[in-house]
């Protein structure tokens, strides 16, 4: 059950992650404030995936040593 609650937030914030990366590459950003922002989210969603991932690999570890 904790598997997929990990990957449904990954899958979720990836999807986020494209969404933006798309309206980027279109070149909808309306100013350069708003080019800044949407890459800080970016940053910010990728950043909590590698959290994500660190938590889920130490919830892995412990329920296979039984700690």
């Amino acid at each position: 059950m904790i598997d997929s609650v990990y990957l449904a937030l990954i899958s979720t914030m990836d999807r986020e992650i494209t969404n933006i990366q798309e309206h980027l590459a279109d070149g909808s950003a309306k100013s350069f404030d708003e080019y800044r922002h949407l890459c800080g989210v970016v940053k910010g969603l990728t950043i909590a995936i590698g959290h994500i991932k660190d938590l889920q690999q130490i919830n892995e570890e412990e329920n296979e040593y039984g700690d």
